[in-house]
C-alpha cells in the first residue's frame, strides 16, 4: 500500500470514531445510535468472505444500515453482498482476489497486507456510524517463500518408467534458486545421485500457485539438466508440487526445512515409515514396505519392517539399518537391510527418502512418533477416521479411500470406501474389520479389512505416528492431526497410504491446494475456491506425458454430500481444455485436509485437497 494513502486511511479511521461518539454535536435527545455488532475479521484472505451485521437503535424511521468499503485509491476493495441491511441483519464481504503489488512487504509476510476500512452508517442520519479496520493478505508470494525447501516426487517418466527423486533447494525471497541437492532414480538404470543444483528460478503469485526451474549438475535429468516444478503453497512451509516439463509426470510435497548440519541427534526416538516403487531385478517386482524404527541419535536405528515384493510378503523383519550425518542441504544417507537409500530432513519428524540402488526406485518418508512412542495401544486409533492408499493392484494402478470407525479395542465398524482398480468397474461399500499393535507400545500393528465389492484389500500394515504431527504438511503440528501411516500386504496389491483422525464437524469453504495424480497419464496442481455448498473454482497447472504442461487451465467442479456417509461427497472436476468431466468420491477428514478417489470406469486416479 502506498504508504501516504495508508496515513490518509487511518486518519479517516479514527476522524469517523470520534465523529460517531458525537453523533455530529447534536444533543442527545433519543440519539440513534448504531453498533457494528458482527465487524468484520482483523485479517483475512484473498478470496475469502466474512459476515458482517449492525445495530440500530432509537431510529423511529427504521431507516437500517448503509455499508461503504475504503482502502488504497483505485485498488479493489472486495464485494458487499449488499450496500443496505435491515437493523441486525447480516450481509458478507468477499476479499479481492489479489492486492496490489505494494502492499507485499518482502520478506515480512506478518506486515504484509491491503488495509480496507469497512463503515456502517445510519440510513435515516449519515453523521451516526462505525468503522473497523481489517487487512487482506495473500496466501503466498515469491518474496515470502525464502530459505531452505526439501522436495519428494514420484511418478512416471516419459518412457513409461516409475521414477523417484527427493532433493533441496535453497530459495533467496527474489525468485533465484541459490543452491541445492538432488538425487534422482529410475527404473530403466538411469541413477543420479548428489546431484548439485547450481541455480535456477522461481515464481509464486498470490493465490499460492508457481513454477520452480533448477538447473542441474546432471544433464541426463529434467530436460538437459533443466527441471521445472510446478507449485501450490498452502502455507509459507509446505506445497504440493508436480514435475511440469516433457520429461515425466509425478506429484509430492515441498516443506521447509528445519535442521543442523552435522548433527544426529536431531534424528532420535520413534519413527514410522513407508516407502514403495519398483525392483526390475531378475524375479523381483512392484514392491512397498513399512514398519516402526527407533533411532538411537548416533547413527542407527533399531526397525522392524514388513515388505511385499512381487507378493512375497516378509513380515515383521529386523534388518540391520544405519545413517549418516546430514550435510548442508539436510542430505544424509540409510542402509536398510543392504538397500541404499538417501535422506533429506524436513526437521525432527519428517525425513523425505529415496532408493538410490541401480535397478530400484523406491520413494516415501519416515514420521516421528513424539511422546506416544512406547506407549501405543489399541485404544491410541479411536473414533472416525479417513484413510488413502495408492499404488498397484491385479488389474493395475489401484487408489483407494474411505472412512473407518474404530472402537478403541481393536474393532473397525461404520466404515464405507471407494475403490478404483484400473479393470473398468470402479466400486465401493461398506467396510468392516479388525486392528491390533503389538504389546511393545512401539506403533507396530496391522488390521484385516472386508471391504464390500473390493476383494483386493483385506490385509493392511499399519504404522502408528505422532499425534500432533500432520502428516501431509509436516511442519503443521495440533492435537488430533495425525494417525498412522498404512501399507498393503495382500499378495496382489501394492499400496501405501494413511488413516487420520475425522473431524465430523468440519466444513469445505475457503482457499485450497489441490493436487491430481493419475499415473502414467498427467498430474495438476493448482489452487481452488470452495463455496462451502457445492461448487469450486480455481485454476492448476496440468502435466499430461502427451503434450507439455499446461498452465493457468481454469478448474471447476461441484460436489454433494452423501448423507449416508458423513464426511464422504461425490464430485465432478474439469481441468479447462486438457480434460473432461472427472468424476470422484472425496473423503473430508478436516478443514483442511481431504483426500479423493477417481471413480470414472476410464482412469484410476488420486489426491489430495489441502486448506490454504
Amino acid at each position: 500500500m502506498n504508504r501516504k494513502s495508508l496515513l490518509f486511511v487511518l486518519l479517516a479511521v479514527g476522524l469517523t470514531s470520534f465523529v460517531a461518539a458525537c453523533g455530529g454535536g447534536g444533543k442527545p435527545k433519543q440519539q440513534i445510535i448504531l453498533a457494528m455488532t458482527t465487524p468484520p475479521p482483523s485479517a483475512t484472505e484473498i478470496k475469502l468472505t466474512s459476515p458482517l451485521s449492525a445495530t440500530v437503535t432509537n431510529d423511529a424511521s427504521n431507516g437500517g444500515v448503509l455499508w461503504t468499503l475504503a482502502c488504497d485509491t483505485g485498488a479493489n476493495c472486495g464485494t458487499l453482498t449488499a450496500a443496505s441491511s435491515a437493523s441486525g441483519d447480516t450481509i458478507g464481504y468477499t476479499a479481492p482476489s489479489t492486492i496490489p503489488a505494494d502492499d507485499i512487504v518482502p520478506g515480512r509476510p506478518d506486515l504484509s497486507g491491503m488495509l480496507v476500512v469497512v463503515t456502517a452508517t445510519s440510513a435515516t442520519d449519515s453523521t451516526i456510524f462505525a468503522a473497523s479496520n481489517m487487512v487482506v493478505v495473500p496466501i503466498s508470494d515469491t518474496s515470502f517463500v525464502a530459505g531452505p525447501y526439501a522436495f519428494v516426487v514420484s511418478g512416471s517418466d516419459a518412457s513409461d518408467n516409475i521414477y523417484s527423486a527427493a532433493g533441496s533447494v535453497t530459495l533467496d525471497g527474489a525468485g533465484n534458486v541459490m543452491s541445492g541437492e538432488e538425487d534422482y532414480n529410475n527404473a530403466a538404470g538411469l541413477t543420479s545421485t548428489a546431484i548439485t543444483v547450481t541455480g535456477g528460478s522461481y515464481t509464486v503469485g498470490q493465490d499460492g500457485q508457481g513454477t520452480i526451474t533448477l538447473d542441474l549438475s546432471d544433464v541426463t535429468v529434467g530436460v538437459a539438466g533443466v527441471q521445472t516444478l510446478a507449485v501450490t503453497f498452502t502455507n509459507l512451509n509446505h506445497a504440493r508440487v508436480i514435475q511440469f516439463d516433457d520429461t515425466a509426470t509425478s506429484s509430492g510435497s515441498l516443506d521447509f526445512q528445519t535442521f543442523t548440519a552435522g548433527d544426529l541427534t536431531q534424528i532420535t526416538g520413534g519413527y514410522a515409515f513407508e516407502y514403495n516403487g519398483v525392483d526390475v531385478n531378475p524375479g523381483e517386482g512392484l514392491y512397498v514396505a513399512g514398519g516402526v524404527a527407533t533411532a538411537d541419535g548416533n547413527g542407527t536405528f533399531t526397525m522392524t519392517l514388513d515388505e511385499n515384493v512381487a507378493g512375497n510378503l516378509f513380515l515383521k523383519g529386523a534388518p540391520g539399518s544405519t545413517y549418516s550425518i546430514p550435510d548442508a542441504n539436510g542430505r544424509g544417507t540409510f542402509n536398510i537391510g543392504g538397500l541404499s537409500f538417501v535422506y533429506y530432513i524436513v526437521n525432527g519428524e519428517c525425513l523425505r527418502i529415496v532408493d538410490v540402488d541401480a535397478a530400484i526406485t523406491e520413494a516415501g518418508s519416515f514420521y516421528g512418533q513424539g511422546s506416544s512412542a512406547g506407549s501405543i495401544t489399541v485404544a491410541s486409533l479411536t473414533g472416525a477416521n479417513v484413510f488413502t492408499e495408492s499404488g498397484s493392484g491385479s488389474f493395475g494402478f489401484l487408489s483407494t479411500a474411505g472412512l473407518l470407525t474404530a472402537d478403541g479395542a481393536g474393532n473397525f465398524s461404520a466404515g464405507f470406501g471407494d475403490a478404483n482398480e484400473d479393470n473398468g468397474t470402479p466400486t465401493n461399500g461398506g467396510i468392516t474389520g479388525t486392528y491390533s499393535f503389538d504389546v511393545s507400545g512401539d506403533g507396530y500393528g496391522s488390521a484385516a479389512l472386508t471391504f464390500t465389492n473390493t476383494p483386493d484389500i483385506t490385509s493392511i500394515g499399519v504404522y502408528a505416528t505422532d499425534p500432533t504431527l500432520n502428516l501431509a504438511d509436516p511442519n503443521n503440528t495440533g492435537t488430533g492431526l495425525g494417525g498412522a501411516l498404512i501399507v498393503d500386504l495382500d499378495l496382489d496389491a501394492f499400496a501405501t497410504g494413511f488413516v487420520t483422525p475425522q473431524d465430523t464437524t468440519a466444513t469445505f469453504f475457503g482457499n485450497y491446494a489441490l493436487d491430481f495424480q493419475a499415473p502414467d497419464v498427467a498430474d495438476a496442481v493448482g489452487s481452488v475456491f470452495s463455496d462451502g455448498t457445492s461448487t469450486v473454482t480455481g485454476s492448476a497447472s496440468v502435466n499430461d506425458l502427451f503434450f507439455s504442461g499446461q498452465s493457468s487451465q481454469a478448474t471447476t467442479g461441484t460436489f454433494a454430500a452423501d448423507a449416508a456417509n458423513p464426511g464422504r461427497s461425490t464430485a465432478t472436476i474439469v481441468f479447462g481444455t486438457v480434460s473432461g468431466n472427472l468424476d470422484i468420491a472425496v473423503y473430508q477428514a478436516t478443514n483442511g485436509e481431504l483426500v479423493f478417489v477417481d471413480i470414472d470406469p476410464t482412469l484410476v486416479a488420486d489426491g489430495v485437497v489441502e486448506g490454504q
